[in-house]
């Protein structure tokens, strides 16, 4: 295959497959091509990612998407708590890869300082680009791509950052219209790739950001999808809608945000009940793993663990548990683990054995144990990392009368004074990691122990 010449796969999506909108296309590559493309990726990427914004957490070294969840959590437990308004534009764009105008790429390869006979050479490998779409086992007649960035490049990732982090940051660089953060500093957004949450106190900020957003994607040839693009509204004084040239974006009570679902509670009961779900439909279509006789157990419970159990947690570092909550996917777990035994009523197992034979934790203490991981995962960064700045942010406001609700924040700081430990404390133990990995353990074997008392 030649290096200026790709096999476009289509991949189908929701939808109507008969509709060419529901599909997405992964664009097949020459090998030697990708290594040389590995090779000018490693000579630019620690240069341009020190000039990244830290909002942006997509295709990062040590960023993912738990972080960028967790921050939008707390974020909105916090607003809830301490009666602050808060608006959430979920940012969509139309065929984001696909869009991006090339010339202005080449400029701004050159303004965050790649050497000119890089750009020369990124230049070089998209002129006279040319890709065949692979239908019924057969390659189409060739035709030319003349804007975007490939599907399946390796450079791909790296240089839509390039164009998502300088839109966010013109848009933005007035400062004045997002959520105070620190004593100098306002957050405006939080990224993940084109995955863009735009944050602000007010209707009339949120309204200015969306535009100038918008005026700067388009710069840039990047167009805002009116249609999914949805507003999440948190204590808002004002109903009036948010609109993007004359059309009005829908106001919404949850949002799919990186898997996760953030509602205007901001709870985590619907995630929670969503996880479950899924779930459940990886666990059903694995039926024949479950059933076959030629499998030991070991095997089927690490598959479980990897294809079942993996779905069902993701994201449940961030979640603000309840007994409830965790009740419903520990019976979901057990129920799962005695079909794997083959063990079915009237037979009975109890839960101590059914984890003991399985090799599994129970869901509360698993939970806090990842939730613990990712606390010291965080505790290294950067005192100026944003992620780890949530741990410790409280907005302007004043707390409600009466019992405030559980938040993720309460279930870190109660586990805290289990340990007797503050934050500062923290910090220095989460520099060594195998200290780290000892006190989560002693966390956890603590919590064991009073709960079978």
């Amino acid at each position: 295959m030649d290096w200026k010449e790709g096999h476009l796969v289509k991949i189908p999506k929701k939808g109507d497959l008969s509709k060419c909108e529901n599909y997405r296309g992964i664009t097949l590559l020459s090998i030697p091509g990708k290594v040389f493309n590995r090779v000018l990726l490693n000579r630019m990427k620690d240069a341009v990612d020190a000039q990244l914004r830290d909002q942006q957490a997509g295709f990062r070294k040590d960023r993912s998407c738990t972080d960028q969840i967790a921050t939008l959590r707390i974020i909105v437990e916090q607003s809830v708590e301490w009666n602050s308004s808060l608006y959430i534009n979920f940012i969509d764009y139309e065929k984001a890869f696909d869009s991006v105008d090339r010339r202005t790429l080449w400029k701004l390869l050159r303004h965050y300082g790649v050497p000119e006979k890089i750009v020369n050479i990124i230049r070089n490998s998209y002129d006279g680009l040319q890709c065949k779409v692979v239908h019924g086992g057969q390659l189409t007649d060739a035709f030319q791509v003349r804007t975007g960035v490939r599907q399946g490049c390796l450079l791909s990732p790296f240089l839509f950052l390039l164009v998502v982090d300088w839109i966010m940051k013109t848009s933005t660089s007035e400062g004045k219209h997002g959520i105070q953060w620190t004593a100098q500093n306002q957050l405006d957004d939080l990224d993940f790739a084109d995955d863009l949450a735009l944050l602000s106190r007010t209707h009339e900020q949120m309204q200015m950001k969306t535009a100038s957003v918008a005026a700067v994607s388009a710069s840039v040839g990047l167009s805002i999808h009116k249609g999914k693009t949805k507003v999440l509204k948190f204590k808002a004084e004002n109903s009036n809608p948010i609109t993007l040239d004359g059309e009005t974006l829908e106001d919404v009570e949850s949002f799919t945000y990186l898997g996760s679902i953030i509602d205007e509670q901001g709870g985590s009961d619907a995630d929670v009940k969503a996880r479950i779900g899924k779930a459940r439909v990886a666990f059903l279509q694995l039926k024949n793993i479950w059933n076959s006789k030629q499998l030991s157990t070991n095997i089927k419970v690490r598959i479980f663990n990897t294809n079942v159990k993996a779905v069902l947690l993701y994201g449940a570092e961030t979640w603000r548990t309840t007994t409830t909550t965790i009740k419903k996917v520990q019976v979901f777990i057990n129920s799962c683990l005695r079909k794997i035994l083959n063990i079915h009523w009237p037979d009975t197992i109890s839960n101590s054995l059914l984890w003991e034979r399985t090799n599994q934790l129970p869901a509360e203490e698993e939970i806090r144990k990842r939730r613990w991981k990712w606390i010291g995962h965080t505790l290294r960064k950067s005192s100026n990392c944003i992620t780890r700045q949530a741990l410790t942010w409280n907005p302007e406001g004043k707390r409600k009368r009466g019992r405030p609700k559980n938040t993720l924040r309460r279930i870190i700081e109660a586990d805290m004074k289990r340990m007797n430990y503050n934050w500062k404390e923290l910090e220095r133990i989460a520099q060594d990691r195998v200290g780290w990995r000892m006190l989560v353990s002693d966390l956890c074997s603590f919590t064991r122990s009073n709960r079978c008392k």
